[in-house]
Formats: structure tokens, sequence, C-alpha cells
């Protein structure tokens, strides 16, 4: 029992081991540009729901606290 779980970890080193030498070899490959192009992609899906729903709270928050504003309340 103690060996396998022993072999299960070092496998599992091995792997990790592994991995991030196909990812550091894949990074050596990239281009500036192409490290830019990947960044401004990454933003550009996921910053996107920032403004939108910045957006809608922003709005909400003008729509109800407008009559505040307008000494309406």
């Amino acid at each position: 029992m103690v060996k396998m779980i022993r072999l299960t970890i070092l496998q599992k080193a091995w792997s990790k081991k592994k991995i991030e030498n196909i990812l550091d070899s894949r990074l050596a490959d990239l281009t500036p540009k192409d490290i830019k192009d990947i960044i401004q992609r990454m933003i550009k899906e996921h910053l996107g729901w920032l403004v939108v729903w910045g957006g809608f709270f922003g709005g909400l928050l003008g729509f109800i606290l407008s009559p505040v504003a307008l000494n309406l309340i």
C-alpha cells in the first residue's frame, strides 16, 4: 500500500514536470506579438462582461438615486 502511494506521488510529480517543460518550450516559441495578441484576446473575452455589468449596475443605481439627486424624496 505504501509503495503504491509513493508510486502515485512520483507519477504526479513526473507528470507535473513534463507539463511544465512542454509549457516552457511553447512559451519560448512565442513572439512578443503573439503574447500581445493572446493577452488582448483574453482581456476582450473576460473584461467585456465587466463593461456590460458595470453599465447595467451604473444605470440601475442612477435610476434608483436620481430622485434623491433631484430632491424628489
